[in-house]
């Protein structure tokens, strides 16, 4: 982790034309284990107004009911941190597979999770940070600008180098 799929993720999410392109707009975070039930009766709950009698409704119901609420929408789903293949059948199946205007982005930390959603598209995979560019991703974090006070450039650079090419790292 800490590579920057989820900031990515959210970059898109968050973007004013993605906004204006999708008006159902999905972000559920599935680190380590997906709850499926908690995340249909979350898009059920804030996104399709349901109100209570959908907590007695079995995990199929579920899935049939958040099937239809999305089918005929233009929507946009993050599944952040997706940890299996498993849990993208679980999730898929309520999924309206014939509205082609629904997307989902998925992010995760091993690239077959990624590979078995999408068997046709390779996945865009992020690289690690050079140090040349941790180099100047610090300086402008810390300055605002890629100019650097020369009598604290050996410590930067040290400091840069213990983030190993990660732009999140402590």
């Amino acid at each position: 982790g800490g590579v920057g799929k989820t900031t990515l993720a959210g970059n898109i999410f968050y973007d004013l034309k993605i906004y204006e392109e999708f008006p159902t707009r999905i972000w559920i975070t599935a680190y380590q284990e997906l709850h499926v039930r908690n995340a249909f009766l979350f898009i059920l709950r804030v996104h399709a107004c349901h109100t209570d009698e959908i907590d007695n409704k079995t995990d199929y119901e579920l899935a049939e009911l958040t099937s239809r609420f999305l089918n005929y929408r233009k929507f946009l789903l993050v599944l952040d941190d997706l940890s299996s293949p498993q849990d993208w059948d679980r999730i898929r199946n309520a999924l309206p597979m014939q509205n082609k205007r629904g997307k989902v982005l998925i992010t995760s930390r091993q690239m077959d999770v990624c590979r078995y959603a999408n068997p046709a598209r390779e996945p865009h995979e992020l690289r690690s940070l050079t140090s040349e560019e941790s180099w100047l991703l610090l300086r402008l974090e810390v300055f605002g600008k890629p100019e650097f006070p020369l009598e604290l450039e050996d410590e930067g650079k040290q400091i840069a180098d213990q983030c190993r090419g990660l732009p999140s790292s402590p």
